[in-house]
């Protein structure tokens, strides 16, 4: 109430789920999907040139920040601090599950990306299928938000996101 940028607070709640969805397109899509060739961005069997950040072989390391920090949004604080945030939204509804299954697909996807112990452009084909769970892992976590964390809080999917069936 009394907000200049958000009418209402669900208006400040979709705008936060919108931001989430920097980890369904930009990650799961393009920083995994791409250079692993799970994209059709990539139309050949992997697409290595199409690492986020090649020379400083960084790549991973963004992939798992970019999970922590959607991570962070979820909780609505970093790991270890206590704040308001969807899974407290859910619990409040009696949607306790879908909040534990939300935590285990977080958790699942950050674990994932251990295995990959060389940098993202030699994994995509050294240890590819390392790379394809991981992508799965995050595709699976980016599902779980928009197909049913979306719909339990009523809340639009972005209009970025509207239109892809994938």
């Amino acid at each position: 109430a009394g907000s200049a940028v958000y009418p209402t607070a669900l208006a400040g709640l979709n705008a936060l789920s919108d931001a989430l969805f920097y980890l369904y397109k930009e990650v799961v899509d393009l920083k995994l999907g791409v250079p692993a060739g799970l994209h059709v961005d990539c139309t050949t069997e992997t697409c290595p040139a199409n690492v986020e950040s090649p020379w400083a072989d960084a790549s991973l390391d963004h992939v798992r920040v970019n999970v922590e920090a959607f991570r962070d949004a979820y909780l609505g604080a970093p790991l270890g601090l206590d704040a308001p945030g969807f899974d407290d939204l859910l619990r409040s509804i009696g949607a306790g599950d879908l909040d534990a299954r939300m935590q285990d697909a977080i958790e699942t996807a950050l674990t994932s990306i251990d295995p990959v112990l060389v940098p993202l452009e030699i994994a995509v084909t050294s240890d590819r299928a390392d790379v394809v769970t991981l992508h799965a892992d995050l595709r699976a976590l980016a599902d779980l938000f928009k197909l049913e964390v979306l719909g339990v809080l009523g809340l639009a999917l972005p209009s970025r996101i509207e239109g892809d069936n994938d």
